[in-house]
């Protein structure tokens, strides 16, 4: 098992992790049916569980966390990530999803800690704690990044704070630090209404992202920090999710049991066809006796000494 530097460039930082997609799909279907079944009759939300496994491609240990925010499939998420350790011996993560590849540094997880987390008496004492509480708690399933045209700044705007964050060239998100709504300036303060609105407008939507129709009206509305439009930074997909594994149906048993029971009649009847009529019927078999046949081994044997 390897771990990547925290050191390393942006581009070569998602080289190396998107070699392992196909393989994190993979794995990730089979624990999401896992993840379903214990997850979707949880007394309390939000809940969540979490596996990891090492890469034998790239020897990197990978989690997978998949997050309930309630009792539907269509109220989960899931964050893939891979640990490394910075020059003080300290944990952050790089996490990689369909769209964006992301650094989370330590300054951060330990922002998120002490800003967020112990006030409310939560404690994680493990990067694997604190990314299942991050996800439960902080993250949420819905983030939304902005650009300030007063500060350019760019805002990483969370369900219960604000992440400050870096974007590289290649779209590689680097959180720097995090503060609560009720950290932020002056100027920074709208930003709390912005996520208020989004989740309104995401739960009369049938709990269903649309961020474009959703920036729309957040400027329409007036809610933009700034004097000028809100503004949201997209990144491409650049991954797409392999397909999950089909599950056996009870039709496609019953599908299969015609099918074998075709072949079967049809291997009889094609053997019906091709064998004696004589020996069809086990009763009417006609034996050859050992004996008339070694007598007709011996004369055989003569008329070859005889030639």
């Amino acid at each position: 098992m390897r771990e990547l530097t925290s050191e390393m460039l942006p581009l070569a930082v998602e080289n190396e992790l998107s070699k392992d997609w196909t393989l994190i799909c993979e794995k990730y279907w089979r624990f999401r049916k896992n993840a379903d079944t214990l997850c979707l009759h949880a007394k309390e939300f939000p809940t969540s569980r979490q596996t990891q496994f090492v890469s034998s491609r790239t020897g990197l240990e990978w989690h997978i966390i998949c997050t309930y925010t309630g009792r539907s499939r269509q109220e989960s998420y899931y964050q893939f990530y891979t640990p490394y350790t910075n020059s003080k011996g300290k944990k952050g993560c790089y996490t990689l999803s369909e769209g964006d590849c992301e650094k989370l540094t330590v300054h951060y997880l330990d922002r998120v800690r002490t800003r967020f987390l112990h006030p409310r008496g939560i404690y994680p004492k493990t990067l694997e704690e604190t990314m299942e509480a991050y996800c439960r708690h902080v993250q949420d399933g819905g983030s939304f990044l902005f650009i300030s045209s007063k500060t350019h700044q760019k805002y990483m705007v969370l369900k219960n704070g604000v992440a400050i964050v870096d974007v590289a060239g290649n779209g590689l998100i680097t959180y720097i630090t995090f503060v609560t709504f009720d950290m932020l300036l002056q100027y920074q303060t709208p930003y709390k209404r912005v996520v208020e609105r989004m989740y309104e407008l995401y739960e009369q939507n049938g709990k269903r992202w649309d961020l474009d129709r959703f920036e729309n009206i957040l400027n329409e509305e007036g809610l933009s920090p700034d004097e000028d439009r809100l503004t949201q930074i997209k990144t491409l997909q650049r991954r797409h999710f392999t397909e999950p594994p089909r599950i056996r149906t009870r039709l496609d048993g019953l599908q299969t049991r015609d099918y074998d029971r075709a072949m079967q009649q049809l291997g009889e009847s094609a053997a019906r066809q091709w064998t004696p009529a004589q020996t069809q019927r086990p009763g009417a078999t006609t034996w050859i006796d050992p004996a008339d046949l070694q007598k007709g081994v011996e004369e055989l044997m003569r008329q070859r000494k005889g030639k």
